[in-house]
C-alpha cells in the first residue's frame, strides 16, 4: 500500500480489526528460594541484603507500570493484599519501607562490596581453530582434534 495519496482512492493507512482476549483472573506467583540464598555461604547481613533486593523487585513490579505487552495493562485489585503461603501471614512491606531497609542494608554491606579490575593482555587463541588449521596445512590426522574438550589453556 502506498500511504501517500487520497484515502478515497484506496491510499493511506488502512485501520484493521483485531481480536482481543481477556482473562477473568491472572495470578502472580513469586517464589523466593531462601535455601538457595543461604546455600551461597554468605554472611547473614549479605543474605538479608539479597532478600531485601528480591522483595523490593516484587514490590516494584506490583506498584509500577505493569504494561507488559501492547494493550495489556495489569492492575492489582489490592496492592497491599499480597498473600504468602510460607511464611504464613507474611505481609509484603510497602515500597517506602523496603527502600529504607534496603539503603540501610547496602550501607551495612558497603565494606564487602569491592570491584576488582583485571586486564588480560595475552593473545587470545582458539584451540579448536588451531587444530583445524594444522589439519589443513599438511599436519597429521593426529594433530586434528574435533572434540570440544580441552583444558583452559586450549591444549
Amino acid at each position: 500500500m502506498n500511504p501517500s495519496g487520497d484515502a478515497k482512492d484506496g491510499f493511506g493507512n488502512v485501520p484493521f480489526a483485531r481480536d482481543e482476549f481477556t482473562a477473568e483472573c491472572i495470578d502472580c506467583h513469586v517464589n523466593l528460594d531462601l535455601a538457595q540464598i543461604r546455600g551461597y555461604g554468605l554472611a547473614p547481613k549479605v543474605e538479608r541484603l539479597l532478600q531485601l533486593l528480591a522483595l523490593y523487585r516484587v514490590r516494584r513490579l506490583l506498584d509500577g507500570d505493569m504494561r507488559l505487552r501492547t494493550a495489556c495493562d495489569l492492575e492489582p485489585i489490592e496492592r497491599g493484599a499480597v498473600t504468602a503461603t510460607r511464611p504464613n501471614g507474611f505481609v509484603l512491606p510497602s515500597i517506602d519501607e523496603l527502600r529504607m531497609e534496603l539503603r540501610a542494608s547496602v550501607e551495612e554491606c558497603r565494606d564487602l562490596m569491592t570491584a576488582t579490575t583485571f586486564a588480560f593482555e595475552d593473545e587470545l587463541k582458539s584451540a579448536k581453530g588451531e587444530a583445524k588449521r594444522k589439519g589443513r596445512k599438511g599436519g597429521s590426522e593426529a594433530d586434528v582434534d574435533d572434540s570440544d574438550e580441552g583444558d583452559a589453556d586450549g591444549e
